[in-house]
């Protein structure tokens, strides 16, 4: 059961005001209610996870198999300078770990639809 006021008194367990640096507004069972500007107005993300870097989390991060080609990357220019014509690189993505943990939802008045508008 999530945590409750009566008569100025909250009942039940109250989140920790921060989880991974995120500043924590609530929670309901134990989903934690954090605000993101990233979400348009009206609407309300839902994500599982198990915290930074791990394989259950719906979205995880990749970079190459071959550690030669992870990181930051100087590449040298051409002749007998190597800093002249260089140029620094970095291959990385992303990728869906699990199609299932994580869903968006409007919050609205009517039945319709409306596709969110995110600004770029």
């Amino acid at each position: 059961m999530p945590a409750w006021i009566s008569d100025e008194t909250i009942h039940g367990p109250v989140p920790d005001a921060n989880f991974h640096n995120l500043q924590v507004w609530g929670s309901y069972g134990g989903a934690l209610v954090i605000q993101s500007n990233y979400v348009p107005r009206y609407y309300v993300a839902v994500a599982a996870t198990s915290g930074p870097n791990d394989s259950r989390n719906a979205v995880g991060f990749r970079e190459h198999v071959n550690d030669d080609y992870q990181g930051l990357r100087h590449i040298p220019g051409h002749g007998p300078y190597p800093i002249q014509d260089s140029i620094f690189a970095r291959g990385s993505g992303t990728g869906i770990r699990h199609r299932g943990a994580a869903v968006v939802c409007q919050i609205t008045a009517n039945a319709n639809y409306t596709a969110p508008v995110i600004p770029t």
